[in-house]
């Protein structure tokens, strides 16, 4: 939240292609230094043994391990939905999709543009940063390995293949993405003439086509709306 902070007041006000790209930039410096400073961070081993609260409710493992496990995120993923749909339901979030459609036209009805995108960078960086950290305390590990580009990626593509700016769309299009990687990872061993590297490129190049598809014939995405987004469906 706090790097959100500082990376908002110093960028928010480059346009959405320079912000995207001062955005990535930072997340590879994080990378780096992650790796550099290893006596705080473990380094590209990662922090080890880290305290498992959700594995902790239940001594019995494995299934009833999975249901505790999907009960309290479940509960975290419906508890924030319903905080952002109530939000942008608000007038605080229509004056959002005004900033969205039209940040001058905003800004002539005494709408206070800038400080408004701050805020709801710093939102979005607190969400990922709880996000994060419900990761690590689930797999009871830290490591640079967990939040790579290709992470960024996928939730990236995974938005807009269900809709950008639509709740349920951006929910829609990660389940699409995650339920593809986690039904297709096993598909490797029935193709034994290819290699586990070569698998793994031949499905990053099947969700680039399914975005290609998307964007092609739905550019507001499965469960987006065209006219909030502004593009020509």
């Amino acid at each position: 939240m706090a790097l959100g902070v500082l990376l908002g007041i110093s960028t928010l006000r480059l346009r959405d292609d320079f912000l995207a790209i001062v955005t990535l930039a930072v997340a590879e410096i994080v990378h780096g230094s992650i790796i550099t400073f290893r006596e705080v961070t473990g380094g590209t081993s990662g922090l080890q043994n880290v305290p498992q609260p959700v594995a902790a409710t239940t001594d019995a493992g494995g299934s009833a391990e999975i249901v505790s496990t999907i009960l309290v995120f479940g509960a975290f993923a419906l508890l924030f939905y319903g905080v952002f749909r109530r939000l942008s339901a608000s007038p605080y979030g229509r004056v959002l999709r005004a900033i969205r459609a039209d940040e001058q036209v905003t800004e002539t009805l005494g709408k206070r543009v800038f400080r408004y995108k701050l805020v709801v960078f710093v939102y979005g960086a607190a969400l990922a940063g709880l996000a994060g950290a419900l990761l690590v305390f689930y797999n009871g590990a830290a490591s640079d390995t967990f939040f790579t580009i290709d992470v960024t990626v996928i939730v990236w593509v995974g938005m807009l293949i269900g809709g950008a700016g639509s709740d349920r769309g951006v929910l829609g299009g990660l389940a699409i993405i995650m339920s593809f990687q986690l039904l297709t990872r096993f598909f490797n061993d029935s193709i034994p003439f290819v290699t586990q590297d070569q698998f793994a490129s031949i499905r990053l190049m099947l969700i680039g086509l399914l975005l290609m598809v998307i964007i092609k014939y739905r550019p507001e995405g499965i469960w987006g709306n065209a006219d909030r987004l502004g593009v020509d469906s």
